[in-house]
């Protein structure tokens, strides 16, 4: 805690404070008084003022106490300028809480130390008002993401809901003229590879490209770090492959999860039927090979049904897996509480151990 100390004020300056109609004062200690040194009145605006008492000031240290808006609203600066005596700096700070005693601590609200003309500015006073963030740059961003999927999630609730079960919410947002050009195309087989992405606002299905692509090829031909839709006619089936890379924005992520139910359904309205929905996180996985399988496998629904990697696996690992032997039990014989139980055959009543360490 700071000391003070017991310079006495001149009582010209109380009064005058007291008034309540002066701008500014510039006080000063001179023969161990602290006396007024110069005043301005209240004219068109605090900046304006602030330049007056700008002239006013000097360049000697003092305190300069000028009035921010209301009558209790006052801020109190040390003025210390290069050049000031150690001693003199030191008497300064001892005797600001003298000063503002004096006055009655009731009218200033707030405090700065200037050490030149520059921090002394009205600029400079404007910027210390600015609220400082106590957030690291890791929590801001966290921040951010967190506002923005607050706003994708208003949006979303605006839009036309297309079912609701299990806390499920999806959308259908509408395919532009684009999309409903390249659907039609692969419809009628001038191609068998369309790429559809939801556009930049975030409210219909944008038409990528339409070509014809071959089976081997189809790997390379998908995004490979963006969420996308894709259409692909392989042995005369339309597949509707979902692509959600893993290093995707989240935010996009969450907008292609809420719209992906929609788009088979508006592509058949466009002449499109959909023998499988095939979900990957990896573009990479959507070879000749997982295609072929996906058609053979009879564990999703032949319209609509949704399959993952996991369940088109090559039939060979399947069986891999299943012909792989069970870990074989650790109690080869029978344990010895039977003989006590009177059971000669060990398969006539069945104990449960417990784990070591249970009890």
């Amino acid at each position: 805690m700071s000391s003070s100390t017991a310079i006495p004020i001149a009582p010209g300056l109380r009064d005058k404070f007291a008034a309540e109609t002066q701008r500014f004062f510039i006080v000063r200690i001179e023969n161990e008084v602290l006396v007024e040194a110069a005043s301005g009145p209240v004219g068109g605006s605090l900046e304006s003022d602030w330049v007056a008492m700008l002239r006013a000031v000097g360049d000697t240290a003092a305190y300069v106490l000028i009035r921010t808006g209301g009558p209790k609203q006052w801020l109190a600066i040390i003025y210390v300028p290069e050049g000031t005596r150690i001693k003199d700096k030191m008497v300064l700070a001892a005797t600001k809480a003298t000063l503002l005693n004096h006055l009655g601590y009731q009218y200033f609200t707030d405090e700065m130390h200037a050490n030149d003309k520059s921090e002394l500015s009205y600029t400079h006073y404007q910027g210390t008002l600015k609220p400082v963030s106590a957030l690291s740059q890791h929590e801001v961003v966290r921040q951010e993401v967190h506002q923005q999927e607050n706003a994708e999630r208003s949006f979303r609730a605006k839009q036309r809901p297309l079912s609701m079960s299990g806390g499920y919410h999806s959308v259908t947002m509408p395919f532009s003229d684009s999309a409903v050009s390249m659907v039609q195309r692969f419809a009628n087989g001038s191609a068998n590879f369309v790429e559809l992405a939801v556009n930049n606002a975030k409210n219909g299905i944008d038409g990528v490209k339409a070509e014809t692509v071959g089976a081997g090829q189809v790997v390379s031909s998908l995004h490979s770090t963006e969420p996308r839709f894709t259409l692909y006619k392989y042995q005369s089936k339309a597949f509707l492959i979902y692509t959600c890379p893993d290093k995707s924005p989240q935010r996009l992520r969450m907008v292609y999860s809420t719209t992906k139910p929609s788009v088979g359904e508006q592509a058949g309205k466009h002449g499109v039927t959909i023998a499988k929905t095939l979900e990957v996180s990896d573009p990479s996985e959507v070879t000749e090979q997982y295609l072929r399988e996906a058609m053979q496998t009879r564990s999703a629904a032949s319209s609509g049904g949704y399959l993952s990697p996991a369940s088109a696996q090559p039939s060979w690992a399947r069986q891999r897996t299943e012909n792989k032997p069970r870990p074989k039990s650790v109690i080869s014989s029978a344990h010895p509480v039977y003989s006590l139980m009177g059971q000669s055959n060990r398969n006539s009543k069945k104990i449960v151990l417990p784990p070591p360490g249970a009890y």
